[in-house]
């Protein structure tokens, strides 16, 4: 209960926001919508790739901080997060620098290509802060440190990824390029946030079971 509903309400949050923001994004045109709908499901890829590294590696960082072995966690936890950078941003770069070939297979509208390749261009900087966020959410969670990363998403996931995503993308006109942009700053202010977190030891006196030190 103590990982799950709060692993529950950040789900429901996260999801909400993308709700709202998509209704942004269908206030700007089809074409838009139609960009998003494409490069979401290429994107889903990459993500799939930093959520099974972060997991596995958060199961494994989990049982270390049950046996009280910290440094052992945060040394696991720390090169399970190398991994999954490195291979995210990897797949990421290639999909920005082929994103015209990729787009070209599900539309040949010029206008809905162009859009979709600044997106992936300007997804591969979110996913740095992507890669950071999954990676500290399923880490920190691990390890019972469960309420900061829920309090920390549920304020950037609004003020940030919508507020901004309307203030920049429909205000402003800036569009899907715009929204896409505030993704980019709302994954990357959270994941330095919760970075740090890790980074910073506070998970230790968090566990949810007490043991002999190891």
């Amino acid at each position: 209960m103590r990982v799950g509903i709060p692993g529950l309400t950040d789900s429901v949050s996260y999801n909400l926001s993308q709700v709202v923001i998509v209704y942004f994004i269908n206030q700007i045109s089809s074409e838009a919508l139609a960009a998003r709908t494409y490069c979401i499901n290429v994107i889903m890829f990459v993500i799939l790739f930093c959520i099974s590294f972060s997991q596995g590696g958060s199961i494994l960082v989990g049982r270390l901080v049950g046996q009280q072995r910290h440094q052992k966690a945060y040394e696991l936890g720390n090169y399970v997060f190398r991994i999954s950078f490195m291979v995210t941003l990897t797949i990421s770069a290639v999909l920005a620098l082929m994103g015209r070939t990729i787009l070209g297979v599900f539309t040949d509208n010029q206008e809905i290509i162009a859009l979709g390749c600044w997106v992936l261009i300007i997804d591969f900087l979110a996913e740095i802060g992507r890669s950071c966020n999954i990676f500290a959410v399923g880490t920190l969670r691990a390890t019972g440190d469960v309420f900061y990363p829920i309090v920390i998403g549920i304020i950037f996931q609004w003020t940030v990824a919508v507020g901004l995503s309307y203030f920049l993308g429909i205000s402003l006109g800036y569009g899907l390029v715009g929204i896409w942009i505030c993704f980019a700053l709302d994954e990357n202010i959270r994941g330095i946030i919760l970075l740090c977190r890790w980074r910073s030891g506070k998970w230790k006196d968090k566990g949810f079971v007490k043991t002999k030190s190891i």
